[in-house]
């Protein structure tokens, strides 16, 4: 059984590649983010937060920031699925102010 941290790196290769291919390529794109995510499921690593971002959590599509609309709202990080519509919020942290 391969280490789980060459895995990992394995799993990152195939998203950025997803993430750069965007552009040319959307079909490609997909199905290098399925390939990471399949194999992610595979071995049952949990995902660093940077690539939790590039699927929506409810329909489990490949919905990076160039497709998914993200705002920020009041402190919020707001992002919309460009599939199936679902809004996913994070609390952003708050600023500390140095003045007193």
């Amino acid at each position: 059984m391969p280490d789980k941290s060459l895995i990992r790196k394995e799993i990152e290769r195939w998203a950025y590649a997803s993430a750069r291919s965007l552009e040319t390529d959307p079909n490609l794109a997909e199905r290098q983010a399925k390939m990471a995510r399949k194999l992610r499921l595979r071995s049952r690593l949990t995902p660093p937060y940077e690539l939790k971002l590039l699927f929506c959590k409810k329909c489990k599509e490949f919905s990076p920031p160039g497709l998914s609309t993200i705002r920020i709202r009041k402190g919020w990080l707001v992002i919309k699925c460009s599939k199936c519509g679902r809004i996913y919020r994070k609390k952003l942290k708050a600023k500390v102010s140095t003045k007193l």
